[in-house]
């Protein structure tokens, strides 16, 4: 009976029916991982672009609105006084700050996947405001 390793654990499978499946899942998990890797470069290099364009003013671009809290995109000055593209969190609608201010590269792989899909909006309408401004 052939033994297959399982992740980085190293546990051996000497069940067949499993070692098939350990082998697709690997398939599954390498495609998943390469696009989790994807997305990571795409939000470094969009914030590597907007540092170098010198944008020197902050932006809010919501991605979704409820009835209690706001999810945004945002090109935040942080407390370094650097410029960040950051996941901004309000859960208090009236208030100007937000409850969770967060560089976007560094929040949970959740977060970053649901805001992958926002990532060409925001930088469209980010454009779009410094050529407003200009």
């Amino acid at each position: 009976m052939n033994r297959c390793s399982m992740g980085k654990n190293n546990t051996l499978f000497y069940n067949e029916e499993l070692q098939k499946l350990q082998i697709e899942a690997d398939k599954i998990f390498a495609i998943r991982k390469s696009e989790l890797n994807s997305l990571s470069s795409d939000i470094k290099k969009l914030e590597s672009e907007l540092k170098l364009s010198g944008i020197g003013f902050e932006f809010l671009h919501t991605s979704s609105l409820s009835e209690n809290s706001c999810d945004c995109l945002g090109w935040v000055e942080n407390e370094k006084g650097d410029y960040r593209l950051m996941y901004c969190l309000f859960e208090d609608l009236d208030s100007k700050l937000p409850t969770l201010a967060k560089p976007l590269i560094e929040t949970k792989i959740d977060i970053r996947v649901r805001f992958s899909k926002t990532l060409p909006v925001f930088f469209k309408a980010i454009l779009k405001a410094v050529q407003d401004k200009t």
